[in-house]
């Protein structure tokens, strides 16, 4: 399950539009006597697109968006983001790193 909480900290009613990723971290392969030291790229494996709401969150209030992400994912480690557009001059977004052992 993918969850975060988007809050309305502004004075007008805004309707969120949000997209949850997921991104395995890729490395490079090994070379013989040298090693990577960087933090490798990132790979989407999944997206959930969860649209437009159908209910406006008012200013003060907090929105919890909550996906249900029913898939295993191999092991290694990925990053989850959050990218929700609202009307304002940019989206918000926030990201979690995270290891499947």
């Amino acid at each position: 399950m993918l969850e975060t909480a988007l809050r309305n900290t502004g004075n007008v009613h805004v309707v969120p539009q949000a997209v949850f990723m997921i991104k395995k971290r890729i490395m490079p392969q090994s070379v013989p006597g040298v090693e990577y030291i960087g933090p490798g790229t990132l790979e989407e494996v999944a997206r959930v697109d969860l649209g437009h709401s159908d209910t406006p969150v008012l200013p003060g209030q907090t929105r919890f968006l909550v996906v249900d992400y029913p898939y295993a994912l191999d092991p290694g480690e990925y990053v989850a983001e959050v990218i929700a557009e609202y009307g304002g001059q940019a989206p918000v977004s926030c990201s979690q790193e995270f290891t499947v052992p």
